[in-house]
Parts: C-alpha cells; structure tokens; sequence
C-alpha cells in the first residue's frame, strides 16, 4: 500500500512581501502555539493545496495567500 507523506509546506503572501516555510519530518508531526500564531492557516493551506474547499474560511485570510506550495511523497513518487 503507498502512503502519502507531506515533506513541506511554503505559503507565500506578496500583499504581506513574505512567506513561510513549514518543513515535515517522517513520522508524526504535531503542530502547536499560542492562539492566533498560523495553527489553522497551515492546516488549511495544505487541504487547499490539496484541492479540498475549506468550510468556515475566513475571507481575510484566502485573499492574504498568493501561492501554496506542497511537496510530498507518494509511495516512491516525489511531487
């Protein structure tokens, strides 16, 4: 059976001139903070990159992303 890794997530803002980079390491990754620190953004962003609509988005924060960039293995594969 393949499996589907996340190795990293960049979410770029041009209106904000920045981005960020969320690497993953093999095995299980927990991501946790304060409130209102990006928690949910990341999640969203890699459903959103993955094609899925997220429910219950907030306007401000679709409109503040400019570019998703998911890079991930499946089986073998590296995408």
């Amino acid at each position: 059976m393949k499996r589907l890794t996340l190795k990293k997530l960049i979410v770029i803002s041009q209106s904000e001139s920045r981005s960020l980079e969320v690497p993953f390491e093999d095995g299980l990754n927990i991501i946790w903070g304060e409130n209102k620190t990006g928690k949910s953004s990341i999640i969203k962003s890699i459903f959103t990159t993955l094609g899925c609509e997220c429910k219950r988005v907030e306007t401000d924060w679709k409109k503040l992303i400019s570019a998703y960039l998911l890079f991930f293995k499946y089986g073998e594969r590296k995408f």
